[in-house]
C-alpha cells in the first residue's frame, strides 16, 4: 500500500483530540474563527514531521507521511463509518460519486473500521483564485433532477476546495443513508439503495452520459456491491436480535429481499456473496441463521 498501515492513532490526532498543554496555548493564541492554514502553521514548530490539514467536530486530517498525494482522516465521532457494513458501504457511496463527478469528489483509497475509523483519500491542492469549471451546484440539480437528493454538509467553507483543474471539491464524505432493506416499504424499489442512479438493473441514461467504460464499470461495481450490502446489514441485524423478529421475517420469503433491491434471483454471484457473509455472523438463534442458510442456497441452486 502507498499509504500508512498503522492503525494506532498519531501523536498530533491524539492532541487535538484531547489537546494538553502541549497545543493549547498555541491554538488559543489564534486568531478566530480558526483557519486550517494557520492551525497547520502553528502546529509545525510543535510537530514538524507532521502536516495538519484540518479538523471539525467529526474527523481530524493529515497528510500521510509515506505518500504526499494521500491525506488521512481520522473519524473520531462518527457512527456512519462503524458496524460491521459501515465501512464498505461508505468506500462504495463515494467511488460511485469521485467516478460520475471526478472533478467534484476526490477519489477515495480506502476505508479503514474499528474504534476509531481511518479514510484515506487523494489530496487536492487548493487555488483560491481558481476558475470554477465544474461547480458542486450541478451536482447537486443532477440528484435533484433524479428525485434523490444528495446529502452534503454545506455549512462549512472548509469542505470545498478550489483546484487549479476547474474542480470545486467536496472534501468531507457523503454518507447518505441507503438504508438496509428488511425496514423500508413494500414499495421501496431498487432506485432508493443506488442513489437514485439505476432502474430496472441498468444504469440511467442521464447516468450514463457522463461515463467513460472504465467509469460505469466502476460504477456498476459499486452500486451492485451497495444493494448487497443492504440485504446483509438486514439479515446481521435479524440475526443479532432474533427474539424481536422471531414472528415477523420468513426466511423462506428472503427472495423478496433481493427482488427490493434489484437484484435479479439469477445474479448467483451476488446470491452467494450475501450467503459467505452471513455464515459469518452470530446470533443466539442458530436454527433461525441455519433456516436463513438453507433459503440462501435454495436461490443458488
Amino acid at each position: 500500500m502507498p499509504y500508512t498501515t498503522s492503525k494506532e492513532l498519531p501523536e498530533i490526532v491524539d492532541e487535538l483530540n484531547d489537546p494538553t498543554e502541549k497545543t493549547k496555548d498555541i491554538i488559543n493564541s489564534l486568531p478566530r474563527p480558526l483557519k486550517n492554514a494557520e492551525v497547520s502553521k502553528a502546529l509545525k514548530n510543535v510537530y514538524p514531521d507532521e502536516e495538519f490539514i484540518g479538523w471539525g467536530s467529526e474527523a481530524i486530517v493529515i497528510a500521510d507521511r509515506n505518500d504526499p498525494e494521500t491525506v488521512v482522516a481520522y473519524h473520531l465521532n462518527h457512527p456512519s463509518i462503524t458496524g460491521p457494513f459501515g465501512p464498505s458501504k461508505t468506500y462504495h457511496i463515494n467511488n460511485v460519486l469521485h467516478n460520475i463527478f471526478p472533478h467534484n469528489f476526490p477519489k477515495l483509497k480506502a476505508v479503514w473500521g474499528g474504534e476509531t475509523p481511518v479514510t484515506f483519500r487523494r489530496r487536492i491542492l487548493e487555488d483560491q483564485n481558481a476558475a470554477i469549471t465544474y461547480p458542486i451546484e450541478s451536482v447537486l440539480y443532477f440528484f435533484e433532477s433524479l428525485n434523490n437528493p444528495l446529502q452534503l454538509d454545506i455549512g462549512s467553507e472548509d469542505h470545498f476546495i478550489k483546484s487549479s483543474d476547474g474542480g470545486e471539491y467536496y472534501v468531507d464524505l457523503v454518507f447518505n443513508n441507503i438504508p438496509s432493506v428488511y425496514f423500508t416499504s413494500d414499495f421501496a424499489n431498487e432506485e432508493l439503495f443506488t442513489l437514485g442512479l439505476m432502474e430496472g438493473g441498468k444504469l440511467k441514461p442521464s447516468v450514463l452520459q457522463l461515463l467513460d467504460e472504465k467509469q460505469k464499470t466502476a460504477v456498476l461495481s459499486s452500486l451492485e456491491r451497495l444493494k448487497e450490502i443492504s440485504v446483509m446489514d438486514s439479515l446481521n441485524y435479524i440475526l443479532i436480535n432474533p427474539e424481536r423478529f422471531k414472528e415477523r421475517f420468513d426466511p423462506s420469503e428472503i427472495d423478496k429481499l433481493f427482488t427490493k433491491v434489484g437484484i435479479a434471483k439469477e445474479n448467483k454471484t451476488a446470491i452467494r456473496n450475501v450467503k459467505r457473509v452471513v455464515e459469518k455472523m452470530t446470533t443466539d438463534d442458530i436454527s433461525l441463521k441455519n433456516d436463513t442458510l438453507e433459503n440462501l442456497e435454495k436461490l443458488i441452486d
